[in-house]
């Protein structure tokens, strides 16, 4: 029998993330951006002598252009007019600046001509510094927009995947580094368009000013800002997995408001700590059977087509033994807990399963008994089209059109956490799929999905999944587990910050230089809400 309600209270676990305000929605998805023409730089727009764009100047408004004169941080001036009369950094430490002469600077070893600001970005410039020979993935990226070099999509070629990918601002470091090694695989960005999803204007705006300093490499015109209204998720609880899996509906419902022309076909409900496989997977894949025109990405789209075909979610049972955690009101195994969350989604989709009798609905109910989770088995891919029917079942009798699209429409619905379950549940249901029972294949899942925490005897190789977590990544470099299949391997690795960054070379090193910028322009707009302990959530 499913939990009851009181147990589903109970086995909700709050996290103390901060409060989010409510917020409107941005207007529907644009279109697929025009190829953007090469940048002709300007002195801002270049390195400084450490390797740092000078754009993390402009983030923080100092400009060669403000009024009183004013030069980029780090640069050697030509004369004393061009540098403003506030004080200067030398060294990473406070000058004597001459009244008369601003700009000739005392710094022990003779006068020399400089400019530097006491502001943030000395902060950000000491982290970077302090990265040393772990920065190079970010010195190659920098390098190439100093060269002008820019990605684009193709005009007239519309992608016929969309990610979407929930952010908030501790996670920032994980889609920066998201869109950097997307973005310089042309074959993925061809296959997949990003749309990251916001809880309020301000974190937009936010990561925007972030991405020209540490990412200026990605215009804000390859990727679709989204924000969210989490009003009803707030209603259903409130805490961080209703909030995020409102937001990935949130970014479905965006691509479903878009015209059918440029609409993607399937749209992915992602966690922001995601990165490419072959970017980080050792030894890497070959960059020319991956990212160009016919490679690996360029079939994105058929492996997710074949996979709906097949009409089966791979799912396996959840073991009562093997994993335990204590809760507040006691301890729970995997079983106990995912049995839970099963039950929560079956619910959310038919509210009668209980008493419903058709071939669908024996199918989820076993799906509850056996404890079969399915979240996570592979890529969460959702057809978009399918979306609407799932929309309109779960918001009757309102529709798309009387609310002024789906959108508006979504904000009436209270999505549960763990969402992709509620997706593979309503196709199973009204759409003639099935659960594919893997367990012979992959052994009991020990705490959620079976790629998360895999037995060391998983046959994860002749599951081809389309991504694979980084635990598991880490035990196949070791050889605790087989080696994946090479000619269908993974395109994604998700939980890209779990094994200590192990994997995912130097992530750790560009999570503090995240930090310590976004705590600076956090600053700038006046929150308090995030500090150096809750941004490393």
């Amino acid at each position: 029998a499913a939990p009851s309600s009181e147990a589903v209270a109970a086995a909700r676990v709050a996290e103390g993330a901060p409060a989010e305000e409510e917020t409107a929605a941005l207007p529907p998805a644009p279109t697929v951006p025009p190829a953007p023409t090469k940048p002709s730089r300007t002195p801002e727009e270049s390195l400084d002598s450490d390797g740092l764009p000078r754009t993390c100047n402009v983030v923080f408004g100092y400009t060669a252009s403000d009024a009183g004169g004013g030069c980029p941080f780090g640069a050697d001036v030509a004369s004393a007019s061009e540098c403003d009369t506030a004080a200067h950094l030398v060294a990473g430490k406070e000058a004597n600046v001459s009244s008369t002469d601003p700009c000739t600077v005392d710094d022990g070893s003779g006068a020399k001509l400089v400019c530097r600001k006491v502001a943030a970005v000395p902060l950000l410039q000491n982290q970077w510094n302090d990265m040393r020979g772990r920065r190079q993935l970010m010195e190659a990226r920098f390098a190439a927009w100093a060269r002008g070099d820019a990605p684009s999509v193709a005009p007239g070629r519309p992608q016929r995947v969309a990610a979407g990918v929930a952010v908030h601002p501790p996670k920032f470091y994980g889609v920066g580094r998201l869109l950097a090694e997307w973005a310089s695989c042309p074959a993925a960005v061809q296959a997949m368009s990003i749309f990251l999803v916001f809880s309020e204007q301000s974190d937009l705006e936010l990561f925007k000013r972030a991405q020209e300093c540490l990412n200026p490499n990605v215009p804000h015109s390859l990727w679709t800002g989204v924000v969210s209204n989490k009003q009803l998720a707030k209603g259903a609880g409130g805490n961080k997995q209703d909030i995020a899996a409102w937001k990935k509906w949130h970014s479905i419902a965006a691509m479903m408001d878009m015209d059918e022309e440029v609409a993607p076909e399937y749209g992915l409900m992602l966690d922001a700590e995601v990165v490419l496989y072959h970017k980080n997977a050792r030894p890497a894949s070959a960059a020319e059977a991956v990212c160009t025109e016919g490679g690996l990405w360029s079939r994105l789209v058929e492996r997710i087509r074949a996979m709906e075909a097949s009409k089966a979610f791979p799912a396996a049972r959840v073991s009562p033994t093997l994993t335990s955690y204590p809760f507040g009101n006691g301890v729970m195994n995997g079983k106990i807990y995912d049995t839970i969350l099963i039950g929560e989604n079956a619910r959310f989709v038919s509210p009668q399963l209980s008493s419903c009798k058709t071939e669908g609905c024996q199918r989820v109910q076993h799906q509850i008994r056996d404890c079969l989770f399915s979240w996570w088995t592979d890529l969460p891919w959702v057809n978009v089209k399918t979306a609407r029917r799932l929309f309109s079942h779960l918001a009757k009798p309102h529709t798309a059109e009387e609310d002024g699209g789906w959108q508006a429409l979504s904000k009436r619905i209270h999505f549960p956490r763990f969402e992709y379950i509620s997706y593979q549940q309503y196709c199973v249901i009204y759409e003639g799929f099935r659960f594919d029972d893997v367990t012979n294949i992959t052994g009991e899942a020990k705490w959620g999905s079976y790629l998360e925490d895999p037995q060391s005897f998983a046959r994860l190789d002749l599951m081809k999944p389309m991504w694979i977590s980084m635990e598991a990544l880490d035990r196949v470099q070791k050889g605790v587990l087989k080696p994946l299949n090479e000619d269908e391997p993974p395109l994604l690795i998700f939980h890209a910050d779990h094994e200590g960054c192990r994997i995912a070379p130097a992530l750790s090193e560009e999570k503090a230089l995240w930090e310590t910028l976004l705590l600076e322009l956090l600053k700038c707009q006046g929150r308090s809400e995030f500090n150096k302990d809750n941004m490393k959530l």
